[in-house]
């Protein structure tokens, strides 16, 4: 008797009351207002509406049932594979839809979709990780936005890989507090890249700003690492081809000790241990045969060795600047 009246009621009303009228509805049941008696009657009536001409109307509809936990699976089937703007509150409320079916939406669907899907409050673990290894760079985005989960390293590790050319998604990365030193300086590497592209000004000035700009930030990010971290960040330098007479000379007049010695030591492929006995005793032919092995230019060995002589005996920065300048 429900379904008739009610129905009765909306054929006689304009879209905008019956929109209305069924989102009253839907929150009465969302909030366990419908006297159980009526329940299966209620249900009928949102089924029924699913064939209304009106997108707001199903829009309404879809609205009041998305945060709820028990309107039938067929109903929040059925309003998700409407059009979109009436599927919109489903993919990014339905508690009814399962970890699967979000994460095949995510990555089978459209841009927005995945999007909205990437921004739900406390996402499954599963959904979390396909969105970052198969996501549009949207769906990533708004993910590295969503404040209410926490991604592990391994998995920012992974995005930092995939995603390094995406200006947006490397700001949103870098803004990770759990992210590692090597992917920091991935991104740093990969916006040094995008800058020397820059279609501005002589080419070659501009490659040579941004090398000094990745030197400064591959600088600034080995600051922050412990000295566990180090030698695993030196090894990534060195595969990469970056620990350069200029990066070597830079860590030492930043006065970080530790940084030069863990790159030399990689340059070198000689123990850590043994390079920190010949800094530390300014072993001068054992040094040069480490440069040598280094493959450092003939013309910088004067300021190498000048670092090796004031080695213990500066304990400012600016004095081994001075010595450098100096040699």
């Amino acid at each position: 008797m429900f379904v008739e009246r009610f129905m009765a009621w909306a054929v006689a009303q304009p879209a905008a009351v019956r929109a209305e009228g069924i989102a009253d509805l839907a929150a009465a049941y969302r909030t366990n207002q419908v006297a159980d008696a009526d329940i299966d009657s209620t249900e009928q009536v949102f089924t029924l509406f699913l064939d209304d001409p009106d997108i707001n109307v199903r829009r309404a509809m879809a609205t009041g049932l998305a945060t709820s936990d028990r309107a039938p699976r067929a109903l929040i089937w059925a309003l998700m594979n409407d059009m979109f703007s009436v599927a919109e509150p489903i993919y990014a409320h339905s508690t009814r839809l399962t970890p699967a079916e979000l994460a095949n939406a995510a990555t089978s669907g459209s841009s927005a979709i995945a999007t909205l899907i990437a921004g739900r409050s406390l996402l499954d673990g599963q959904v979390v990780r396909t969105i970052a290894q198969k996501g549009c760079a949207d769906a990533v985005e708004a993910l590295l936005h969503n404040r209410t989960i926490i991604l592990g390293s391994g998995l920012l590790d992974e995005l930092a890989q995939r995603c390094s050319d995406d200006g947006p998604i490397r700001n949103a990365l870098l803004e990770q507090p759990q992210i590692s030193a090597i992917s920091r300086h991935r991104l740093a590497a990969a916006a040094a890249a995008d800058m020397s592209r820059l279609p501005i000004g002589n080419a070659t000035r501009i490659a040579a700003v941004a090398a000094d700009a990745l030197d400064k930030a591959t600088l600034e990010i080995a600051s922050q690492c412990e000295l566990n971290e180090l030698p695993a960040y030196a090894e990534h330098l060195g595969e990469q081809n970056l620990i350069t007479p200029s990066l070597l000379v830079r860590s030492i007049c930043v006065g970080n000790a530790a940084l030069f010695e863990t790159m030399f030591s990689t340059a070198t492929a000689t123990n850590l241990n043994r390079v920190q006995s010949i800094m530390d005793d300014s072993r001068r032919s054992a040094f040069r045969a480490l440069c040598k092995k280094a493959a450092l230019p003939a013309t910088s060995l004067p300021l190498f060795e000048a670092a090796l002589s004031n080695w213990t005996l500066c304990d400012d920065p600016m004095d081994m600047v001075e010595a450098l300048l100096e040699a």
